[in-house]
């Protein structure tokens, strides 16, 4: 027995940490996504051409891009909207909100619309477009004229400057007739427009100038794909960017849109002021009828209720009617004093008539003479009359005063009389006057409130007439002033540097970007593959250990010169990766829990699939095991294409077939071969081999047979493993009659050539009958398939002679 034989019955452990493709790998990929990294990983290195090739494809564009690409110029303005709302304004629908950063979006694309661009291309003179050379536009064109309606659909309307008898001419490029020849001034004109050509000598003889007449609209686009606008982050500033390879074209744009954007608004704010003003006028002369009517309403009610104001007429008749109130008591007063001095007068009372008349004397004009004189008259009757030796009533002299009291109180008697009938008239015109006033302060009251109702209505009226007319002299004021609220805080300059291109950073990110897209590529290339392209994809397919990794396999020439020296325990002059691999599957069978140590163990190889390297397996496996001192039997069951008697170069006469066809009580072994061959396996190989034999039209029939269960368990009394090459599992069911005599099965598939889903059904196959499957062997690894993976690229080297 070889010393790396001995090393693997001494030291288990030591032997699988030496070849790891024997143990179960799936427990260092538990996660699912990490296999798929890793299988994503393995997949790029595999096609590593295709994701260098992305790279290096993507950044010569962009290189050639960059190279052809002339120098750009970048001029930017910065505009604000800023003028805040009045007191016009609110009542103008607001039309001037205050600017928010989220309402200059409108204002943005209020500067990218048609109305805005329009008057900056008919500024730049934009509708006529030049093709073709990389010219700069402010050198070649001046002033533009273009009418509305001149121009066609792009690519319709097309001229050229050419060099006609030495002068620069308009030439119509359909016609090739001239359409004009450039004057002194430089002005070329064709049908409907004229420009100025500035430098003629931009004009030659091998290549003229192409130009394009473009309709307004179509202008208009074209300009907006060019104009950046956007708003400044944070603040309602507006910025407008241009690049362009003209840097005084880029100037001239930024300020002509700052500009048709500023005319845009004034005519907007002008419109605007027009509107108000005009709704004002409206609303004004409503109004003035308005007031009007409510005015004439009041003189009507006036002169109607005859009354000026019954507010104040209130006021004035409740002081008149107190004064009459007065005025009335007192003649009622007066009246009664002079009735009772009229009785006292007619009774004859003369010791009340004094006091009556002293009470009255004032209310009776003139009477106060006649008063003092009857006065006197009684004092002196009094005085004749009176004492010891006073004078009776009938003495002539008391006669005399009684007769001059008589004629007094008689003149009295009429001179109350009168001013008795005087005063009853006087009563009676005040109680009148009375009843007159209290009725009309009882009609003041609701002559008062509709009084005020209309004073209130004109009132009102004169207000909104008041505030219309202050606002209507404003709106003509502004409409003289107010050219919009646009503001240019900063205007473009011609920019002197060119913009920095970053080539260095463009072109690692272009690489960047053709990698990813060639990675993308081999995603997709891989997605669309069904092919088991590494190990992982293999393993996920089958769900079980992969039990051996086998390289490609040496040439002929490759495998004598290996073997030549190897002496018959195995040792010689050094190993190859080949013959190690089968090793490895070798000790992998030994110790596998599926079969039992203590007997001879039987184990079929099969693929999915014809051409898949299950012959290979089973030989190469069959010669390993013999080289262990074991006899190791080789049946070639593939009935159907059989191929071990060609990779031992061996007769097929008579096999398996033959053996199976027997009829006869008596069962004789089929045919067996002993391999011999010094240079090819070495001396001794102790391998015997039965061949397929001759063809037979039912492989089923014979393979489910009593005949191969007994050929098998003779066999297993006198060999030390028994190895079954079996057709492949997918294509016929002779797999799955064999398995049922057998211990284990090896299934075998192909790198780059076996189908992950016919590996997926073959497994389901083989998981019908009772036989275990011991693992996967994947076969023909190479270098780039991720062999030295697992190996690596000088393992075997470093063991030689070992």
């Amino acid at each position: 027995m070889d010393n790396n034989t001995g090393n693997f019955e001494n030291n288990k452990r030591g032997l699988m940490e030496q070849i790891p493709t024997v143990v179960d790998r799936r427990s260092e990929f538990d996660d699912y996504g990490e296999m798929e990294v890793f299988a994503i990983l393995h997949t790029m290195r595999r096609r590593w051409w295709m994701v260098a090739l992305g790279g290096l494809l993507v950044g010569a564009i962009y290189a050639g891009y960059a190279l052809w690409t002339p120098p750009m110029y970048t001029a930017e303005a910065v505009i604000q909207r800023q003028r805040a709302p009045s007191g016009m304004e609110s009542l103008t629908f607001n039309l001037y909100p205050n600017q928010t950063p989220e309402m200059v979006n409108d204002q943005l694309n209020i500067i990218r619309s048609y109305p805005v661009l329009s008057e900056a291309v008919d500024s730049l003179g934009l509708r006529v477009r030049v093709l073709g050379r990389a010219l700069k536009r402010t050198e070649l064109i001046g002033e533009v004229e273009v009418e509305p309606t001149a121009g066609g659909l792009v690519g319709e309307a097309r001229v050229a400057l050419e060099r006609r008898d030495g002068s620069v001419a308009l030439v119509d490029i359909r016609t090739q007739e001239v359409l004009s020849v450039r004057d002194p001034q430089g002005w070329v004109s064709g049908p409907g427009y004229r420009f100025q050509v500035l430098s003629p000598e931009l004009v030659t003889v091998d290549e003229p100038i192409l130009l394009e007449i473009l309709l307004p609209r179509e202008a208009a686009d074209r300009f907006r794909s060019l104009l950046q606008a956007n708003q400044i982050r944070g603040t309602t500033l507006l910025e407008l960017v241009v690049t362009s390879p003209d840097p005084e074209f880029s100037a001239r744009s930024v300020n002509a849109v700052a500009g048709a954007y500023q005319s845009f608004a004034g005519a907007r704010a002008q419109e605007v002021q027009i509107r108000s003003r005009e709704f004002v006028e409206l609303e004004l002369a409503k109004m003035t009828d308005s007031l009007n009517a409510a005015r004439a309403e009041l003189v009507t009610y006036q002169d109607t209720a005859q009354t000026w104001n019954p507010e104040l007429e209130s006021d004035i008749v409740a002081s008149t009617l107190m004064q009459r109130q007065i005025d009335f008591r007192l003649v009622e007063f007066e009246e009664e004093v002079l009735i009772d001095l009229v009785e006292a007068l007619d009774q004859d009372a003369d010791e009340s008539l004094l006091g009556i008349l002293a009470v009255g004397r004032g209310m009776v004009p003139g009477i106060e003479v006649t008063y003092v004189r009857l006065q006197d008259l009684y004092q002196e009757r009094s005085r004749l009359t009176t004492g010891q030796f006073g004078f009776t009533a009938q003495s002539s002299e008391v006669e005399v005063l009684d007769s001059l009291i008589s004629e007094t109180k008689i003149d009295i008697q009429g001179m109350v009389a009168q001013s008795l009938a005087l005063a009853t008239s006087r009563r009676i015109s005040e109680a009148e006057e009375l009843e007159v006033l209290e009725a009309r302060l009882g009609e003041l009251p609701g002559q008062t409130s509709t009084y005020g109702s209309l004073i209130e209505e004109i009132e009102a009226i004169k207000s909104i007439y008041d505030l219309l007319i202050a606002n209507y002299y404003e709106a003509r004021i502004l409409q003289q002033l107010d050219r919009g609220d646009v503001v240019v805080m900063t205007y473009a300059t011609v920019p002197l540097r060119a913009d920095d291109p970053n080539t260095i950073r463009n072109l690692i990110i272009a690489i960047i970007a053709g990698l990813a897209f060639g990675a993308g590529v081999v995603v997709v290339i891989e997605s669309l593959d069904t092919k088991v392209r590494d190990i992982k994809q293999a393993q996920a397919m089958v769900a079980t250990d992969v039990m051996g990794v086998i390289p490609k396999q040496l040439s002929a020439k490759q495998l004598r010169k290996s073997n030549r020296g190897r002496s018959k325990d195995g040792a010689g002059k050094g190993s190859n990766a080949f013959d190690e691999a089968f090793g490895g599957l070798r000790t992998s069978i030994r110790y596998s829990a599926s079969l039992d140590p203590d007997k001879t163990s039987i184990v079929l190889v099969t693929s999915p699939a014809p051409s898949e390297g299950k012959t290979t397996v089973a030989t190469n496996l069959a010669l390993t095991l013999s080289r262990q001192d074991m006899n190791v039997l080789l049946i070639d069951a593939d009935l159907r294409r059989p191929s071990v008697h060609k990779v031992f170069k061996l007769p097929n006469e008579e096999g398996l077939g033959d053996y199976l066809r027997q009829r006869n009580e008596v069962l004789e072994l089929p045919h067996k071969s002993r391999i011999t061959e010094d240079d090819l396996f070495g001396p001794d190989s102790n391998i015997d081999v039965i061949t397929a034999g001759t063809h037979i039209s039912n492989p089923s029939e014979v393979l489910g047979g009593k005949r191969l269960k007994a050929m098998i368990e003779d066999a297993r009394g006198k060999y030390d493993a028994i190895i079954v090459d079996t057709p492949p599992v997918l294509a016929v069911t002779d797999t799955l009659l064999i398995s049922e005599v057998c211990d284990a099965v090896l299934l075998v598939g192909r790198i780059n050539q076996t189908d992950r889903f016919s590996l997926r059904r073959a497994m389901d196959e083989l998981n019908r009958v009772d036989t275990p499957v011991l693992g996967l062997v994947v076969n023909d690894m190479g270098p780039r398939d991720g062999y030295s993976a697992y190996y690596g690229s000088g393992y075997y080297g470093n063991y030689e002679g070992y």
